[in-house]
């Protein structure tokens, strides 16, 4: 696609796609108004029925996840990008929802990218981190032991 439409299309007035090349005018899509390409979702939690499905929106693109690279959606269909959780791999997608809802039960921060450890200890804990501890941040964040089903000794006399 020639560089003065790329502009145009960044200004909103070109109104064509520039992922899939269609032309949003016959559609009746507003003037001046940007077009994002969106491929639809594996948001866990989407706001719509069918939010795995492509579409052109106003709004730009959530990232996509960092684990299995699963589409996420825009903010129309899948919601914002602090609240989405992978419906692929059941992660919080990307580091602005680690940082907004915290570890997802059944999970330690050590499912997550090691890079956004000292950020959400940051986050969650404030000056009472300290970067040396991401080990033991991480032994924090696990969820409780559970009972051991094993039989125990019965107590001779």
């Amino acid at each position: 696609m020639p560089i003065k439409r790329r502009e145009e299309n960044r200004a909103g007035t070109a109104l064509l796609c520039l992922e899939c090349g269609a032309d949003l005018r016959a559609q009746g899509w507003p003037s001046g108004t940007p077009v994002h390409h969106c491929e639809g979702g594996l948001a866990l939690f989407a706001r719509i029925a069918t939010p795995h499905l492509p579409h052109h929106c106003p709004v730009p693109v959530n990232p996509r996840c960092w684990k299995c690279d699963a589409p996420m959606g825009c903010a129309r269909c899948a919601g914002p990008a602090a609240e989405l959780i992978c419906r692929r791999c059941k992660v919080l997608a990307n580091k602005a929802a680690l940082l907004a809802r915290g570890v997802l039960r059944g999970q330690t921060l050590a499912d997550y990218p090691p890079q956004w450890h000292a950020e959400y200890a940051a986050r969650r804990f404030g000056a009472l981190f300290e970067p040396a501890s991401t080990a033991a941040l991480i032994l924090a964040t696990r969820a409780p032991a559970r009972l051991s089903s094993a039989p125990t000794a019965a107590k001779g006399g």
